[in-house]
């Protein structure tokens, strides 16, 4: 016969983590509430950063690359190329940047909302009411990045804050799983 008695509580260290996480979430959501030029511009520059050292590694890779076939690296060195245009787009136009980082903040977001939607529903080792949590502040991020992608005229503050709004849910989410341990034993 089979043990169907399974323990599912986190360890110490997990809970505190979560915890510690939770913590860095919310006091990094009242910094983007309190800067947010400061975090438009940090944002940005991370992109610009981001996109130029993809560039340098695909060239890079595409120029050393003797395991792959002559056309991947053509096609890596081609990516290369392109990754360093566009970071090179995005300093000659910061608008171009802002843009970009509108849609990508926002599909980020929306998948990082689906996730939780899903988690809430379909992960049974975890509490009901936790549950209801996952699936509340997961639907709230996913209303949020919908209304910044369908309505990008809402702009770049408006994501700032949906960002900041989104951080705040998670490290409250992350708080209570730390404290309460709301896996089923």
């Amino acid at each position: 016969m089979e043990n169907t008695n399974i323990n599912y509580k986190m360890s110490k260290s997990l809970r505190a983590f979560e915890v510690v996480m939770g913590i860095v979430a919310i006091t990094l959501s009242f910094i983007v509430l309190l800067f947010p030029d400061l975090a438009i511009l940090s944002l940005i520059l991370f992109l610009i950063i981001a996109l130029f050292v993809i560039g340098v590694r695909r060239i890079v890779s595409g120029l050393t690359g003797k395991k792959h076939q002559k056309w991947i690296n053509i096609f890596r060195i081609s990516i290369g190329i392109l990754a360093l245009l566009l970071s090179a787009a995005a300093l000659i136009v910061p608008g171009l940047a802002e843009q970009s980082l509108i849609i990508l903040l926002a599909f980020g977001l929306l998948l990082f909302g689906f996730s939780d939607v899903f988690t809430g529903i379909y992960s049974k080792k975890i509490k009901k009411w936790v549950r209801g949590l996952y699936v509340i502040f997961g639907f709230i991020t996913v209303c949020l990045s919908f209304t910044v992608i369908f309505y990008p005229a809402f702009g770049l503050i408006v994501l700032i804050y949906m960002l900041a709004i989104s951080l705040i849910f998670i490290g409250v989410r992350n708080i209570v799983s730390g404290i309460t341990n709301p896996l089923i034993s």
